[in-house]
């Protein structure tokens, strides 16, 4: 059985102040924090033999934060404006990938600045506004190089992605070799490139031998793993984005109640958010890339609370925006396909509620 134990010490050191009224405000918070945070590391889940790419253990994660911030009301009490600014350095940040059809944990060292601003405002008594307003920079830090299972090559020419008929996992190989086995005797062994990732394992389609056995009974060149055959090249990741990390998050929204009559009131909101762009994986491949996106909704609501009675008109997505949200990756035994989220299709409804 394999263990895995972790343990650490952290701590938090907070202060606030009261300012009272102060500039434009009525009255002011300030706050910050030092904190250092911990969170255990773990074990992989079995990957197939001779398959592994990643350690059959991942490490903790920690994280020294740094937050300031501001809690104000504005206009009489009528407004709130709140402003945080934050620094994060993260040591064994984990993220999750899907390798062998496993989902797997992997830890790289990142650094997260960020701002956000919270605004609300009760500008009559039946009309209020509110908005938020997030930046974000979210970077990887210099470390060692990490294989891409999407790109294995890592862009080299000299290099061919193949699949592995046995394990139907993907290698790489060196490409003059390949093309070598490829053309040999006027293509009749091209089939044999189905064993390339595994050159040495016996093969009952070649009367038991390997694959390098019957490349040496044909005279041809041999394939070694670690030399010709290769799990993939490393690419460099230092200063890539951090996965589902947009620069920019903005929303913005507005609501009117009126009295209908003694019994029944009424309220209609409209909401728009607007997100820029991000990368769904540490490599920030074009495939990676989520455009930026924005939605607009809105609702007319009808309450009657003697009765219970609560009617809403409804629009989602007005915009009509078929825009991708979100996706990930699969790994090579499934096909590597990528499984996409979007945002629902636009509708229109109505919804009744009754409480008794």
């Amino acid at each position: 059985a394999q263990i895995a134990e972790f343990e650490e010490v952290t701590g938090r050191f907070g202060f606030d102040y009261q300012m009272g009224a102060f500039g434009f405000t009525d009255d002011t918070l300030l706050y910050g924090s030092l904190s250092r945070g911990y969170k255990g590391g773990g074990i992989n889940p079995p990957q197939s033999a001779g398959l592994a790419t990643v350690s059959n253990t991942f490490d903790p994660e920690f994280i020294n934060a740094i937050e300031l911030g501001s809690k104000s009301t504005l206009f009489g009490g009528a407004g709130v404006l709140n402003l945080a600014a934050f620094y994060y350095d993260y040591e064994g940040y984990q993220i999750s990938a899907i390798v062998n059809r496993t989902s797997v944990n992997q830890n790289v060292d990142a650094e997260v600045k960020g701002f956000e601003a919270e605004f609300y405002y009760q500008v009559t008594d039946n009309l209020r506004i509110d908005s938020t307003i997030g930046l974000l920079d979210a970077t990887l830090n210099d470390q060692a190089p990490l294989l891409d299972t999407f790109d294995q090559t890592g862009g080299d020419p000299n290099w061919l992605v193949v699949k592995d008929a046995g394990t139907t996992q993907n290698c790489i190989a060196n490409a003059a070799q390949v093309n070598t086995l490829l053309t040999a005797a006027g293509g009749a062994l091209a089939g044999t490139a189905a064993f390339l990732c595994t050159p040495d394992a016996p093969q009952a389609s070649l009367g038991g031998a390997s694959l390098n056995q019957f490349l040496t009974l044909n005279g041809l060149p041999t394939f070694d793993v670690g030399e010709e055959i290769l799990t993939g090249n490393p690419v460099d990741v230092s200063g890539n984005s951090l996965p589902r990390a947009p620069d920019m998050t903005f929303s913005v929204g507005a609501e009117y109640e009126w009295a209908v009559s003694d019994s029944w009131n009424a309220s209609i909101r409209g909401d728009f958010y607007y997100q820029s762009e991000m990368f769904t994986r540490i490599f920030n491949l074009e495939a990676d890339r989520i455009d930026s996106w924005q939605n607009a909704n809105a609702a007319f609501q009808l309450t009657n609370d003697a009765a219970g009675l609560e009617i809403e008109l409804y629009g989602k997505n007005l915009l009509e925006d078929d825009q991708i949200t979100n996706q990930y990756l699969t790994d090579a035994s499934s096909g590597m396909f990528t499984n996409t989220f979007l945002l629902e299709p636009r509708q229109f409804g109505i919804r009744v509620s009754k409480d008794w």
